[in-house]
């Protein structure tokens, strides 16, 4: 199984031979590669490593790579987390509920500390459309790492 840096290098490199072929940018190629990018160098499925290893996903997350810390204690390496669909819909879901949990207490802190907010807030254009595309740019690049990991996804994965 290849180390975490070779992970990144292939998936880099697989990108590249995208922009090797010249193709044209559209705003769904940036989401998608947006996407991709985000698999391949924040939200990999080596952040279960937790503490036992350095993983520069972690690292890459600068002071908020701690905040990972705790998803290598519940669960093991190469467990869940490196399985096809559950695995990346946990991680997902571990980064919204964590990371959506220190947004919301920095809001409230600076609320109490009497920083004045909009009374609404504007939506960046269309949403949805780079949503549709950055999820299967980062389903890609984690499935390439299982793939390289030698995982299948005819393979069934206890938890």
């Amino acid at each position: 199984m290849p180390t975490g840096d070779t992970h990144t290098a292939i998936n880099l490199g697989l990108g590249g031979v995208y922009l090797a072929l010249g193709q044209p940018w559209t705003p769904q190629i940036n989401a998608l590669v947006a996407g991709y990018l985000f698999g391949t160098l924040l939200l990999t499925p080596d952040l279960d490593l937790g503490h036992r290893a350095r993983v520069r996903a972690r690292r890459n997350w600068g002071v908020f790579g701690a905040l990972w810390l705790p998803l290598g204690m519940l669960v093991k390496h190469r467990g869940v987390i490196h399985t096809w669909g559950r695995g990346p819909a946990l991680l997902l879901l571990y980064f919204v509920v964590v990371f959506g949990g220190v947004l919301a207490l920095a809001l409230f802190a600076l609320h109490a500390a009497g920083v004045a907010f909009p009374t609404t807030w504007k939506a960046l254009p269309g949403p949805q459309a780079f949503w549709w595309f950055a999820v299967p740019g980062y389903l890609l690049a984690y499935w390439i790492h299982l793939w390289l990991d030698d995982y299948r996804p005819w393979r069934w994965r206890e938890w």
